[in-house]
C-alpha cells in the first residue's frame, strides 16, 4: 500500500496529510479530556469550538512551517522541531479562545496533556 500512496501525485498525498492531522488533532484534545475526567467525555459546543482552534491553529503553523511540502520519506529532525511548534500555538490558541468563551475553563493539565498527545501521533 505504502508504494501505491507513494506514486499518488502530491496534491493527493497533501490532502492525506491535511486529513490525518484533521483528525488526529481532534482525537488528541479529546483524548487529553478524557484523561483529566478519567472517564469518557462527551463533546459538548464549548470543546467544538475549540476542536476548531486547534485545528486551525495547528494546520496554519504546519502550513507556515512548511511541513505539507516535506518530503515525508526523508523527515529531518527540524520537521520534529516545527511539529512541536505546530502543536505548541494550536494549545496556546486553544487556551485563548478558551478563555474568552464564557462557561467554566478548561484545565491547563488538559491543555499540556493535549500538546504532549498530539505531539504523539
Amino acid at each position: 500500500m505504502l508504494t501505491k500512496i507513494g506514486n499518488w501525485p502530491r496534491a493527493a498525498k497533501r490532502t492525506l496529510m491535511y486529513g490525518s492531522d484533521l483528525l488526529a488533532i481532534p482525537v488528541a484534545f479529546w483524548s487529553a479530556a478524557v484523561v483529566k475526567a478519567d472517564g469518557w467525555v462527551v463533546p459538548d459546543r464549548r470543546m467544538v469550538v475549540l476542536f476548531a482552534a486547534a485545528i486551525i491553529a495547528a494546520l496554519a503553523t504546519f502550513q507556515w512551517a512548511g511541513l505539507y511540502r516535506l518530503v515525508v520519506r526523508f523527515v529531518v529532525p527540524r520537521a520534529g522541531l516545527n511539529i512541536i511548534l505546530g502543536v505548541a500555538v494550536s494549545a496556546i490558541a486553544v487556551a485563548i479562545v478558551d478563555r474568552l468563551l464564557p462557561g467554566p475553563y478548561t484545565p491547563i493539565s488538559v491543555l499540556a496533556t493535549y500538546l504532549v498527545f498530539a505531539v504523539a501521533l
